[in-house]
């Protein structure tokens, strides 16, 4: 199976939610494939690996998969979690449909998971749009900035508790 979800503002927690409650209810194990920039940390990299979390490569999803092993993927990544103003409760998926072709391609059903309220226990106050309309936005290529930062990380929206 490969388990589709979306995630939250809290999603450091949705994976381990997820994990938790389909072991504890009905005793099934999951695969979670991490972006590859996760993999270049050492000792993120590490901790990652040792609570099932891998490289999300086609080969290592393929053999996951091969292996009769449930995948669990977020195709929003770290660019969901990191919401900027009026984004909450909204998927950011763009053209993410890798996981759609791997299970179609291994013959793996796909479930989709909503993970629902976590985009409502914080408010965004500052968010990279914000810092882009200030002095120091005014001096960054905030075109070149913007594809650098898709490329490889988003700014995390500061939050304060709802």
């Amino acid at each position: 199976n490969v388990f589709v979800c979306n995630h939250t503002m809290i999603g450091m927690f949705d994976y381990a939610i997820l994990y938790l409650e389909l072991y504890r209810r009905l005793g099934v194990t999951l695969w979670s494939l991490g972006d590859h920039f996760h993999f270049k940390v050492p000792l993120w990299r590490d901790l990652l690996l040792a609570n099932g979390t891998f490289d999300g490569t086609h080969e290592n999803c393929a053999a996951v998969l091969a292996g009769g092993g449930n995948l669990v993927v977020f195709p929003g990544g770290a660019r969901e979690m990191t919401r900027r103003s009026g984004e909450q409760n909204s998927l950011h998926w763009g053209d993410r449909t890798g996981f759609a072709r791997m299970a179609m391609a291994n013959d793996a059903p796909i479930v989709p998971v909503a993970f629902v309220g976590g985009d409502d226990w914080y408010r965004i106050v500052y968010d990279t749009n914000h810092i882009l309309g200030t002095r120091v936005g005014d001096a960054i290529d905030a075109e070149a900035a913007t594809q650098f930062i898709a490329a490889y990380f988003d700014v995390s929206p500061m939050t304060v508790a709802a």
